[in-house]
């Protein structure tokens, strides 16, 4: 069954990141989603989460490793220059 998530950097932006998550919940909201956790305090992340009473959907991977990136963004979807972009487009 399909379930609605809150992608939260896009929902809420008068409130700090944590903070999103309940107000998600206050929203009547299960899940929620966002992009990148490096830079993120896990932890932190964490408790808030568990005492929202939320479920985190998905979270986008992301890195501060230059290389890393690098190989990634050829992939990713979302760009003209991306490699997959060809492969999927094109075929």
């Amino acid at each position: 069954m399909l379930k609605l998530s809150a992608c939260l950097p896009m929902m809420f932006g008068n409130l700090d990141f944590y903070d999103r998550f309940q107000a998600a919940k206050d929203a009547g909201l299960e899940y929620a989603e966002f992009w990148g956790w490096s830079g993120l305090d896990l932890d932190k992340l964490k408790n808030t989460v568990d005492k929202a009473g939320i479920k985190i959907a998905t979270a986008c991977i992301d890195t501060v490793t230059p290389e890393v990136a690098g190989g990634f963004n050829k992939k990713r979807l979302l760009t003209r220059d991306s490699e997959a972009f060809d492969a999927f487009y094109k075929a």
